[in-house]
């Protein structure tokens, strides 16, 4: 049941959490509302428990502050190191550090590649010497040209 405001209303007013920011007569709508409306007394009743759980302050462990700030001081110090700088630091950056592995695996992927490929039948896709000369005279006709109207 409804009293005063619609609950639609009052519930907006409660899910916004902020009664404090409201005039004193939508204050005082709100109070004759729920005195009224069970439905929404019971949401207000929510939202109230829902508000404590919050409140509640809950401090992290002494163990985990320092584990925290161990962690913050070791990424710091890694953000410190000095970056190498110029065209050698960016060659270096790019060149592996074993080329000979690298070189060796991109070989033998490409024989792979070659082998396989040599291995598979040729597609043609339908254009080739293969081709019907049916199929051949139908993609190259011209389209006739539609009858003009006067």
């Amino acid at each position: 049941m409804s009293v005063g405001i619609p609950c639609e209303q009052a519930r907006l007013w409660l899910a916004e959490n902020k009664p404090q920011q409201l005039t004193t007569e939508q204050q005082q709508n709100l109070a004759l509302h729920l005195q009224g409306c069970a439905t929404c007394a019971e949401e207000a009743a929510a939202f109230g428990e829902l508000q404590n759980l919050l409140a509640r302050e809950q401090s992290p462990s002494p163990l985990a502050r320092a584990r925290f700030l161990a962690a913050l001081q070791q990424q710091a110090s890694m953000q410190q190191q000095p970056i190498n700088a110029g065209i050698a630091g960016f060659l270096r950056a790019l060149w592996p550090t074993r080329p000979a592995w690298s070189m060796g695996y991109s070989a033998a992927l490409l024989v792979l590649g070659l082998v396989v490929g040599q291995l598979l039948p040729p597609r043609t896709f339908g254009v080739g010497p293969q081709m019907s000369e049916e199929r051949l005279i139908h993609l190259c006709a011209v389209p006739p040209k539609p009858p003009e109207v006067l």
